[in-house]
């Protein structure tokens, strides 16, 4: 299985591309193809020790830089296989017209390609001495400097336990727990069953889990025979957890214990817990096979015995409660009456005390935290540590949330709990998380969208038997499972269509992001400082304030992502943009024909979106756009594609709707799209009734949604092309069919469809 790696997902996809080099049609010449095998040696060494050092807390300086060197090699040798394959298919390899061998005007036309050819790889040849020289001098370092497993951490590095205040914290402290305490003590004293069950606290990092949980063992522990509280965190040390149970339940018995094997303690507390109702709380199981050890360690009998956990991973919440009598307890944020009382209290010791002249700043460092007990108690902490509270300290913070994350050490205990959550995502998830950074704080980021791009970037790995979309849905869903997104637009399937990124979290991963120089940000709340770190790889332009820095600062050469949230007029022309892979101009207003002039030049983009632009035309040279897998038109003013766009061989989606839905024409010569997936939106009775029977050519159509203009029943010419499409496509691989039409009765002539549709999931129909 491929994964993405920390280097933006660039180890997996170059890893693809140096092979491909390596094919006949690239005719390397000896020198290259020697140095092509030795970078491509090199850098699988280097991506499995970026691989091992991604699960590494606060790594050392000289490891960070390192590993930030060896992503800036991986990007600009990937630049240069993409430039130089994209030249040798330019030139379309040596082939010539014969019937042009005899004239000078065939020999002129021959002798230019060849020697564009040749200097192709000849610029090849050197460019790879050069970063040849690199790699060896990057892999010498590492040598050199003796980066080995005992130099990963920094020295200063402490491996506390970040829950330990709340785990003694002062019950009058607590607020907003009444509640969700009542609730769960109701469950776990009441009901008429004896056995035991089991009830799992879960949600993200900073809701109070552990808080709420050591609250319940207080109040109600001593109303069973016997009773623990246990940590397993992110490394389980089982002999460790078992002792610790043991020492609460056992007592004295304990210190006979240290030279017992794991098996013998299980058994010993199995011997303690089996004739006695016990209540057992596990604190933050982070995996599947930690449940597993835990759950074998406490046994199964009839005396009204509990077992509560708490977990940030929604699929082990569901592991935990296996049983129907047990219970997932998901945990939800502060109100905002109760953030006030906790913020206000911590600061002035009164829920009233906030003055005037700070209500309105408090209200929007309270949205900020989004009813995270734990954001609300460390960033109030840190106001009220100040000696005078002034309205500028407090304004000054706002902004500047992401900073004091990275740097201030009353916010350290808020860092390290969300951290948590952070590295232990799986290597391939990481740069899909950091991904979000892109995005402005409360922004909607709709599935299909996210998942395209992540794709575009190479940030999705192969598994056998799924498709790559299937792959990158996964990734998605995971992250939700992680509780690192929160899901929204849920639909009656159960899957969410879109998420949000709670805000403290994105402080974070923006934080994480441009520490890796992974994104710059043009915003009027995160300082963009990797301006002057190195090459510019994804940009994201979210106000106007610091748009000079663009102009005047920064290199595009290397930018492989670009979204913009401003007036068009502020984005940088598309010829300053060479490898593009990514191009989200969502919500982007102005935007027009005109700007797209240039867009031939982007030979690599794969993802283009100008939702909600309101173009209304696109240029002729979006046919040049050989790479292009993902076209969204949705909300814009287009109602006829350019017939160049059938020119796109690799294209996987259309997608438009929304204002234009219904208006959009079928391009003539559709049929020749063979890699096309999903279409969506598009006039069927407005486009040729040629083009609606192109449709049926499609092989790899999996979803089609059309609007159904016509409100009779006499478009006999459209009705049969239709219908000689979807028998042609139900016998392929359609899975998805939408109609839209204000007149189901026009529609009647589809209940004739022939044969039955093989492998459809989804049919429906909406006026």
């Amino acid at each position: 299985m491929a994964r993405a790696s920390l280097a933006g997902g660039t180890m997996a996809s170059l890893a693809v591309k140096l092979n491909s080099i390596l094919m006949p049609k690239y005719e390397l010449m000896t020198g290259a193809r020697t140095d092509v095998l030795f970078l491509r040696a090199e850098l699988e060494s280097m991506h499995a020790f970026l691989e091992r050092l991604s699960t590494v807390r606060d790594p050392d300086a000289q490891v960070r830089a390192w590993t930030k060197e060896v992503r800036e090699l991986a990007y600009n040798i990937e630049d240069t296989m993409d430039e130089f394959m994209h030249r040798v298919d330019a030139h379309g390899g040596v082939a010539t017209n014969h019937g042009q061998n005899n004239s000078l005007r065939g020999l002129a036309s021959r002798v230019m390609r060849l020697t564009s050819k040749a200097w192709t790889h000849l610029r090849l040849a050197n460019e790879l001495k050069g970063l040849k020289a690199r790699t060896v001098e990057v892999s010498e370092r590492r040598s050199r400097y003796k980066y080995n497993d005992d130099t990963w951490v920094s020295g200063d590095h402490m491996a506390a336990d970040p829950r330990i205040n709340v785990l003694y914290a002062d019950v009058p402290d607590l607020v907003g727990v009444d509640g969700p305490m009542s609730d769960i003590v109701e469950w776990l004293m009441g009901g008429t069953t004896t056995t035991l069950k089991v009830l799992s606290v879960v949600g993200f990092g900073g809701l109070g889990k552990t808080t709420l949980a050591m609250e319940v063992f207080r109040r109600v522990g001593g109303q069973f025979g016997c009773r623990a509280f246990a940590a397993v965190s992110q490394k389980l040390d089982t002999k460790k957890l078992l002792k610790d149970l043991l020492s609460q339940i056992a007592g004295e018995e304990v210190d006979r214990m240290d030279t017992w094997e794991e098996g013998q303690l299980i058994r010993k507390l199995r011997e303690c817990l089996l004739n006695r109702r016990y209540l057992i709380i596990i604190d933050d199981v982070w995996s599947k096979s930690a449940w597993e050890k835990v759950r074998c360690a406490l046994p199964q009998n009839n005396h009204n015995s509990r077992i509560l956990t708490t977990t940030r991973i929604e699929s082990v919440a569901k592991l935990c409660c296996s049983d129907p009598d047990d219970r997932v307890y998901r945990i939800e944020p502060l109100n905002e009456s109760d953030s006030k009382v906790l913020f206000f209290k911590r600061i002035f010791g009164d829920k009233e005390g906030c003055p005037p002249q700070l209500k309105e700043v408090s209200d929007q460092i309270l949205k900020k935290c989004c009813g995270s007990p734990l954001a609300i108690i460390s960033i109030a902490s840190l106001l009220a540590s100040k000696p005078v509270m002034l309205k500028e300290q407090w304004e000054k913070l706002l902004v500047s949330i992401g900073s004091a994350l990275e740097k201030n050490p009353d916010l350290e205990g808020m860092k390290q709990i969300l951290s948590l959550s952070y590295y232990d995502l799986p290597y391939h998830l990481k740069t899909c998380l950091l991904y979000l950074s892109l995005y402005p704080e409360d922004f909607k980021i709709e599935r299909d969208s996210l998942i395209q791009q992540w794709i575009a970037e190479g940030f999705v790995g192969v598994e056998r038997g799924l498709s790559v979309e299937d792959v990158a849905e996964g990734y998605f869903n995971e992250l939700i499972n992680r509780s690192m997104v929160q899901p929204t637009d849920i639909n009656c399937d159960g899957r969410a269509h879109a998420c949000r990124v709670h805000d403290v979290m994105l402080e974070l991963i923006v934080s994480k992001a441009i520490e890796e120089n992974f994104v710059t940000l043009v915003s009027g709340h995160s300082v963009p400082t990797s301006f002057a770190q190195g090459n510019v790889r994804r940009l994201s332009i979210q106000c106007d304030s610091e748009i000079s820095k663009i102009q005047g600062e920064m290199n595009l050469y290397h930018v492989r992502t670009l979204t913009s949230f401003v007036q068009a007029t502020l984005v940088p022309p598309l010829s300053e943009f060479r490898v593009l892979r990514v191009l989200n101009l969502e919500g982007c207003q102005g935007f027009s024909e005109n700007h797209l002039k240039e867009i031939n030049n982007l030979f690599h983009l794969k993802y283009l979106s100008l939702r909600r632009t309101w173009v209304s035309n696109l240029p002729p040279q979006i046919g040049d756009l050989q790479t292009l897998e993902t076209l969204d038109i949705r909300d814009t003013n287009i109602e006829e594609l350019p017939g160049t766009i059938t020119r796109l061989e690799q294209l996987k989606y259309i997608i438009s709707g929304g204002h234009t839905w219904g208006k959009i024409k079928l391009p003539d010569g559709v049929g020749n799209m063979a890699s096309l997936r999903g279409i969506l939106g598009f006039d069927i009775c407005r486009s040729s009734a040629c083009a609606v029977q192109e449709l049926g050519n499609l092989k790899s159509l999996m979803e089609l949604a059309i609007n159904w203009t016509d409100f009779t029943s006499g478009n006999v010419k459209h009705q049969e092309a239709m219908m000689r499409t979807l028998g042609k496509l139900g016998t392929s691989n359609l899975q998805s069919f939408a109609v839209c039409s204000r007149n189901f009765g026009s529609l009647e002539f589809l209940s004739s469809w022939s044969p039955p549709p093989n492998h459809l999931q989804k049919f429906r129909l909406s006026a």
